[in-house]
């Protein structure tokens, strides 16, 4: 079936042509380093796959050489995040033609981070939002009105290693911004309301933060990678680290009156 599409090694300087070694537990495949024979690779282990049932790890395949892998490429995780890099325009460049025709159709009431899907939600915008989504877990943000961050999805407090709080959702309080947790007549904390839903180590560090720039928007900015700069290898390095099983498509709403929704 792959008949010329294997470079067969030879064994020794006498040896006769080797395509492949099998052991009982492992199976050795010679050929060039090259995409070519790279793709009969895979074609070869997706028929294996589905003749005899059994699953091919192919995390370990995708693994870094240096991490105990062959260093192919996961393409499922590739194309993720070349769809990431569509929903990183729309929501880094809100001033652009295609942020404005999406956020006219689909979010006129919001922000492209807080859209919600609906149940009659087209394959194009599911697939933005499940991207989005990735993006949310490599985006930090900077507090600046309080009117665009979540609280519990949003990496915003600058005193742990994930920007998050440590206090777990209060499903009464699972859609809470930080606009929602300050007293706007007075312009200062709600401290009763924080105190009320935050451990205290979360709750003393809110209050500790100044409330002197409500003048500008909340802002954000990409925190993956050496270089903190938005790249398509860096939201697939992000995909990877974090695991398929981890970041799901993003559910539907029982809502179909509801404004803001794609």
């Amino acid at each position: 079936m792959f008949e010329g599409e294997f470079l067969r090694d030879p064994v020794g300087s006498r040896g006769g042509p080797v395509s492949h070694l099998l052991f009982a537990d492992d199976t050795v495949l010679f050929g060039d380093a090259t995409k070519g024979e790279a793709r009969s690779i895979m074609s070869i282990l997706n028929q294996y796959e589905c003749l005899s049932g059994q699953l091919v790890a192919y995390d370990k395949l995708c693994r870094e050489k240096s991490n105990g892998g062959l260093g192919f490429r996961d393409n499922h995780a590739f194309n993720i995040a070349l769809l990431s890099k569509q929903a990183w325009r729309i929501a880094s460049d809100p001033s652009s033609q295609i942020a404005q025709v999406y956020k006219a159709k689909y979010f006129p009431h919001g922000t492209f981070w807080n859209a919600k899907i609906g149940n009659k939600s087209s394959l194009t915008c599911r697939n933005l939002l499940y991207a989005r989504d990735l993006l949310i877990k490599g985006v930090k943000w900077s507090v600046g009105n309080e009117k665009t961050i979540e609280i519990w999805n949003h990496r915003w407090l600058p005193h742990t290693h994930s920007n998050r709080l440590i206090t777990p959702i209060n499903p009464d309080y699972a859609n809470l911004r930080l606009y929602d947790i300050i007293d706007n007549e007075i312009g200062i904390w709600n401290i009763t309301l924080i105190i009320h839903l935050f451990f205290s180590v979360d709750a003393d560090f809110i209050m500790s933060m100044p409330l002197h720039q409500i003048h500008r928007d909340d802002s954000f900015v990409w925190d993956m990678g050496n270089s903190k700069q938005f790249t398509v290898k860096s939201v697939y390095q992000l995909y990877r680290e974090n695991g398929r099983t981890t970041h799901t498509q993003p559910s539907t709403s029982s809502s179909q009156t509801q404004r803001g929704y794609f």
